[in-house]
């Protein structure tokens, strides 16, 4: 029953690979970042949800360190209560594009060290793949150069190693512009989820 950590630049399909592995092993419990953030936001503020989108478009402007915080202490304390007995699987990336650059709003050495993820993925993809799947479906992504889009992905899978290296835990860096079954494929195996159904 792993915790496994996926993440990766924006739009190198950590969402429609989460949705795939929810999909081929119903057991599994995703805590996918973003929509955690966008419920989190809304019940601080006590009125209608924040858009997910909206938090990708402002991302800095609107979530504070604070609030990182808290969803990190709902997402350990969530991992706690179902490790062992449920596989969950944490989709997030630390690394946003902002109007002055980049930010990283990574989880503190202790936090990772009670989350203790089995396994790291950190998916990539070209910069071209990156800017043509933006260009067809931003959904609140800023548009970026192909140089930004390059950096993105550097940081974070610099950030993905420096996890690894923390924990002694195996980190892969996949190429995600592969078939989505092949990808689920892929990560099945690596993350030891299992062989897919059917």
């Amino acid at each position: 029953m792993p915790v496994i950590y996926l993440t990766g630049a924006p739009a190198t399909g950590k969402s429609t690979l989460t949705r795939n592995l929810g999909l081929a092993f119903p057991g599994l419990v995703p805590f996918v970042y973003s929509e955690r953030l966008r419920d989190f936001l809304s019940r601080k503020a006590n009125g209608p949800n924040v858009d997910e989108a909206e938090i990708r478009r402002l991302s800095a402007s609107i979530v504070s360190p604070q609030d990182i915080q808290d969803l990190d202490s709902e997402l350990i304390e969530l991992v706690r209560s179902i490790r062992g007995s449920r596989s969950v699987l944490i989709d997030s990336h630390a690394v946003t594009k902002e109007s002055y650059g980049f930010r990283v709003t990574a989880f503190s050495t202790e936090t990772l060290m009670r989350l203790d993820p089995d396994v790291i993925v950190c998916l990539y993809a070209s910069s071209e793949t990156i800017l043509a799947r933006i260009h067809a479906d931003a959904r609140g992504r800023p548009t970026v150069t192909a140089e930004e889009a390059s950096m993105h992905t550097q940081l974070q899978a610099t950030l993905a190693i420096q996890y690894g290296t923390i924990l002694g835990r195996p980190v892969y860096m996949i190429d995600s512009a592969v078939s989505e079954r092949d990808l689920v494929s892929i990560v099945a195996a690596r993350t030891k989820l299992g062989d897919l159904p059917g």
